[in-house]
Protein backbone atom coordinates (compact mmCIF):
# COMPACT_ATOMS: atom_id res chain seq x y z
CA UNK A 1 0.00 0.00 0.00
CA UNK A 2 1.27 3.14 -1.34
CA UNK A 3 1.24 6.39 1.61
CA UNK A 4 -1.34 8.66 0.50
CA UNK A 5 0.27 12.20 -0.80
CA UNK A 6 -0.63 15.31 0.56
CA UNK A 7 -1.79 17.70 -2.16
CA UNK A 8 -1.31 21.31 -2.06
CA UNK A 9 -4.39 22.01 -0.75
CA UNK A 10 -3.81 20.33 2.57
CA UNK A 11 -0.20 21.20 3.28
CA UNK A 12 -1.26 24.70 4.21
CA UNK A 13 -3.85 23.31 6.66
CA UNK A 14 -0.80 21.36 8.69
CA UNK A 15 0.22 23.50 12.18
CA UNK A 16 3.72 23.69 11.00
CA UNK A 17 3.25 24.63 7.81
CA UNK A 18 1.00 27.67 8.57
CA UNK A 19 3.57 28.51 11.50
CA UNK A 20 6.38 28.35 9.15
CA UNK A 21 4.59 30.50 6.34
CA UNK A 22 3.61 33.07 8.85
CA UNK A 23 7.62 33.68 9.51
CA UNK A 24 8.23 34.00 6.29
CA UNK A 25 5.68 36.21 5.74
CA UNK A 26 6.76 38.22 8.55
CA UNK A 27 10.52 37.91 7.77
CA UNK A 28 10.32 37.19 11.68
CA UNK A 29 12.23 34.10 13.47
CA UNK A 30 10.93 34.94 16.49
CA UNK A 31 7.51 33.71 14.76
CA UNK A 32 9.06 30.29 14.45
CA UNK A 33 7.88 27.84 17.10
CA UNK A 34 11.63 26.75 17.36
CA UNK A 35 14.92 27.57 16.65
CA UNK A 36 17.27 26.85 13.98
CA UNK A 37 19.16 24.18 16.09
CA UNK A 38 15.61 22.44 17.18
CA UNK A 39 14.62 22.40 13.37
CA UNK A 40 17.66 20.97 12.08
CA UNK A 41 17.91 18.31 14.26
CA UNK A 42 14.39 17.29 14.32
CA UNK A 43 14.50 17.06 10.26
CA UNK A 44 17.60 15.32 10.37
CA UNK A 45 16.00 12.49 12.56
CA UNK A 46 14.15 11.43 9.15
CA UNK A 47 17.47 11.97 6.87
CA UNK A 48 19.12 9.39 9.23
CA UNK A 49 16.19 7.23 9.11
CA UNK A 50 16.62 6.90 5.26
CA UNK A 51 20.50 6.50 5.18
CA UNK A 52 19.78 3.65 7.80
CA UNK A 53 17.34 1.82 5.42
CA UNK A 54 19.64 2.38 2.63
CA UNK A 55 23.06 1.09 3.81
CA UNK A 56 20.70 -1.55 5.73
CA UNK A 57 22.93 -0.85 8.82
CA UNK A 58 22.44 0.57 12.09
CA UNK A 59 24.30 3.80 12.37
CA UNK A 60 26.10 5.82 14.75
CA UNK A 61 26.31 9.68 14.74
CA UNK A 62 29.04 11.78 15.82
CA UNK A 63 27.29 15.46 16.40
CA UNK A 64 29.93 17.44 17.10
CA UNK A 65 31.65 15.68 13.46
CA UNK A 66 28.37 15.70 11.79
CA UNK A 67 29.23 12.75 10.16
CA UNK A 68 28.32 9.26 10.81
CA UNK A 69 31.16 6.62 12.76
CA UNK A 70 33.52 4.27 11.33
CA UNK A 71 30.84 4.82 7.87
CA UNK A 72 32.15 6.51 5.00
CA UNK A 73 29.70 5.39 2.82
CA UNK A 74 26.78 6.55 4.98
CA UNK A 75 28.63 10.10 5.47
CA UNK A 76 28.52 10.61 1.96
CA UNK A 77 24.79 10.12 1.76
CA UNK A 78 24.50 13.31 4.52
CA UNK A 79 25.23 15.50 1.36
CA UNK A 80 24.62 15.24 -1.93
CA UNK A 81 27.11 16.12 -4.97
CA UNK A 82 26.41 18.83 -7.24
CA UNK A 83 27.23 19.75 -10.77
CA UNK A 84 30.62 22.28 -10.31
CA UNK A 85 28.88 25.39 -11.74
CA UNK A 86 25.92 24.50 -8.43
CA UNK A 87 29.01 24.15 -5.60
CA UNK A 88 29.32 26.46 -2.66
Amino acid sequence: MRPRSVGAGDIADLPHFANFIKAVRSGSSSDLNAGARELHLSASLAHFANISYRTGRMLHFDEKAEKFTGDEEASRLLKREYRATYTM
